[in-house]
């Protein structure tokens, strides 16, 4: 849409309005919710992945075991700010283990065929992406996976 203006001297101006509001509106917007539109997402748009790297799927594992992640971002300290992943078993993400580097060794395990969630998560705890799981037998373990709360 283009609307015509006079100028202070008698001339006219066109105005792309249409134009003028589209880019001022691209540059406020932040789908993700963050101040600075790069909230959740790493340089280029794209959301961080992480991987199970070790144990696994389907492995047989004997406490303690070796929990190893790959993510396309860089893990570390909270307290600097950097992405760390939440590793729990079962149904019982409200107690995860918290993990501020690539690997972990699990000391303490429910016995049997398990599932084992990872979820990669921001500095602030919230999650980036779904988790992903794999499904473990393990050995050697005595925890008992604790029961979900009735609300849950």
């Amino acid at each position: 849409m283009e609307k015509t203006v006079r100028g202070s001297r008698g001339g006219t101006i066109a105005v792309t309005v249409l134009g003028l509001v589209a880019a001022m509106v691209a540059a406020c917007a932040d789908p993700d919710g963050g101040s600075d539109g790069t909230a959740g997402q790493e340089p280029g748009g794209s959301t961080p992945t992480i991987e199970i790297v070790e144990p696994a799927d389907g492995a047989t594992v004997t406490v303690p075991f070796e929990v190893r992640v790959d993510a396309s971002v860089e893990l570390g300290p909270i307290s600097e700010g950097l992405h760390h992943f939440h590793v729990w078993f079962g149904d019982t993400p409200n107690q995860p283990l918290i993990v501020e580097s690539d690997s972990v060794r699990i000391d303490n395990a429910p016995d049997g065929e398990q599932t084992m969630w990872v979820s990669l998560q921001e500095a602030d705890h919230t999650p980036v992406g779904n988790p992903i799981s794999i499904t473990l037998t393990i050995q050697g373990g005595g925890q008992q996976a604790p029961e979900l709360p009735p609300e849950y």
